[in-house]
């Protein structure tokens, strides 16, 4: 009987360390899951940010044609 107790041990030992093993595998995934989704999103942003920043500079060149010599003519 102590011979199946040990057999037992050993082999909850060995699930218990292919349950780790398979945890800690999923955990890596969804932290390079994370990281990939912040890359995204920080270039999303920043393309969305220059659009703006762009479309700022035409408004305001678009404002400031009534100035400029051209429209004098």
């Amino acid at each position: 009987m102590d011979i199946l107790k040990i057999i037992g041990s050993v082999l909850g030992l060995g699930k218990d360390a292919l349950n780790n093993r398979a945890k800690l595998k999923r955990l890596k995934a969804e932290q390079e899951h994370s990281i990939i989704e912040a890359q995204t999103k920080a270039q999303v942003d920043r393309i969305l940010s220059n659009t703006d920043s762009d479309n700022q500079i035409d408004l305001i060149t678009a404002q400031n044609k009534k100035y400029t010599l051209l429209t004098c003519f």
